[in-house]
């Protein structure tokens, strides 16, 4: 039977180990499957009107889109001018879209802020706007 001296075993189990180790992370890194990381979708639909009048009306909508790779619960509140005019709430599943159709009515002129706020629960505020010139 063949001997090794204590040096030559010491290598031949350094090679066995990183053997098992490579081995480990070549079926991990194929295995594993891949994930794009979670976000979420949050957009006005369609252009809003750069301008309006007194007293009209305009309508908007506005999507979200859960891609957090699982349900989420989410809520909103439509912002005029900083002030809140509506609130709401939203339960998605992965992959899951949800349109909210609104309306705002304004009732003196000068520039106008739309704003809607979206909150999902211990995550920061996501915030999309438009500006509106109200004319008399």
């Amino acid at each position: 039977m063949l001997e090794f001296s204590k040096r030559e075993q010491k290598q031949f189990f350094i090679m066995v180990a990183a053997a098992i180790i490579l081995s480990v992370a070549f079926i991990v890194f194929i295995l594993l499957p891949k994930t794009a990381g979670s976000y979420t979708e949050f957009y006005f639909v369609q252009p809003m009107p750069a301008t309006a009048a007194i007293d009209e009306t305009v309508s908007f909508s506005f999507v979200v889109r859960n891609m957090e790779g699982e349900q989420a619960s989410y809520s909103y509140g439509l912002f005029l001018d900083g002030e809140l005019e509506s609130e709401g709430s939203l339960l998605l599943e992965n992959n899951q879209l949800s349109g909210v159709e609104t309306e705002v009515k304004f009732a003196a002129s000068g520039r106008h802020e739309i704003e809607v706020r979206l909150k999902k629960p211990l995550e920061a505020e996501l915030i999309i706007s438009k500006w509106i010139e109200v004319n008399e």
